[in-house]
């Protein structure tokens, strides 16, 4: 399913994507980074579905709120965190987790994993 956005930048109900099954982090991990942090449950939803991909405007109108009360979420999660944008924050929740269940892997290693396991093995394409 694709995202239409007409003119004015909203998006209509029938055009909202289904969300990504497909997370890098486990409930367990989530609800550390939650304590961690002391986000909010609101700030810990709009958290996963930035790191499953979806844009402001998507997160809107899944959740039923407005624009600008995603950016005030986003931009407490920033404050909570010291980051200053979305590939940050992924990162650091991707290095936290991984740091509390798994020193064996760098952030982008899991990354890469976790595409694999999404697209398989690329030789099988070629």
């Amino acid at each position: 399913m694709s995202l239409t956005v007409n003119h004015e930048n909203t998006v209509s109900d029938n055009q909202i994507p289904q969300r990504s099954s497909n997370t890098l982090l486990n409930d367990q991990q989530w609800m550390y980074l939650k304590k961690k942090y002391q986000m909010t449950k609101r700030e810990l939803q709009i958290a996963k579905l930035i790191c499953c991909g979806m844009s402001n405007e998507m997160i809107a109108a899944d959740l039923g709120i407005r624009h600008g009360t995603i950016k005030t979420h986003i931009r407490n999660l920033y404050r909570k965190l010291w980051v200053h944008n979305k590939i940050s924050m992924l990162l650091k929740f991707i290095e936290d987790a991984g740091v509390l269940f798994d020193n064996s892997h760098s952030p982008m290693e899991m990354i890469l994993q976790s595409n694999q396991d999404v697209v398989g093995d690329v030789s099988d394409i070629t």
